[in-house]
């Protein structure tokens, strides 16, 4: 009868510890993108939406995909709900300047990873600013050069515009930067005056852009 009990104990305890459990809405977690999120059905989740066609399937279910499946099979992603970075309307009103070929550009003055910044973008139904002239960096440096402390984050990883994948021209690059050589995922892009590569994780201000 001893016996009996204690496999019926082990056999609970097996299921509890292994056998993962159909998650809510308003369960909580932290992943090391996000520092403050819940548990969402991926497609629930529109502010990653963006950032699985950035990273590779293994990479974001890894950084996001904390919360496990639901009883679907349904990836559950850690969806960020902390939204004090985001200060941008859409009448672009300042700190914001419209920039016609880019539309609504913001500077975000707040440290955060590439990543993070890029989730913050996405909030606004924007994204980190890419596709930029020397002409437009020029007009980006003088409207923020005063809030400036350093370059911040816009939207390049490994040479690349973050969401068109196209290559960074080279006149954009500042001295010793860009040009063929192995990348990885710590090459991300700060810029207003010069493109530079810079740590994925380290954090940093950002630019977003809005499209108008």
């Amino acid at each position: 009868m001893e016996f009996g009990r204690e496999f019926q104990m082990k056999a609970a305890l097996f299921i509890l510890c292994v056998v993962p459990l159909a998650l809510t809405q308003s369960d909580r977690c932290v992943t090391r993108r996000v520092d403050d999120g819940k548990c969402r059905p991926y497609m629930d989740c529109p502010a990653l939406s963006e950032m699985a066609a950035v990273l590779s399937i293994s990479n974001f279910v890894k950084e996001y995909g904390g919360c496990g499946k639901d009883e679907n099979e349904n990836l559950m992603v850690c969806c960020p709900v902390n939204t004090t970075t985001v200060i941008a309307d859409a009448t672009c009103k300042p700190p914001g300047v419209i920039i016609p070929e880019l539309g609504c550009i913001i500077h975000v003055p707040t440290s955060m990873t590439w990543y993070r910044a890029q989730t913050n973008c996405l909030k606004m139904n924007g994204q980190l600013v890419e596709g930029f002239t020397k002409e437009h960096q020029s007009i980006m440096y003088e409207n923020f050069k005063h809030q400036l402390r350093a370059d911040p984050f816009v939207g390049v990883r490994q040479g690349r515009w973050a969401l068109s994948k196209e290559p960074v021209p080279n006149e954009l690059w500042g001295d010793g930067y860009g040009g063929p050589r192995n990348r990885t995922d710590l090459d991300c892009g700060l810029s207003v005056r010069s493109m530079k590569e810079y740590c994925c994780d380290c954090d940093q201000a950002s630019i977003c852009q809005i499209k108008l």
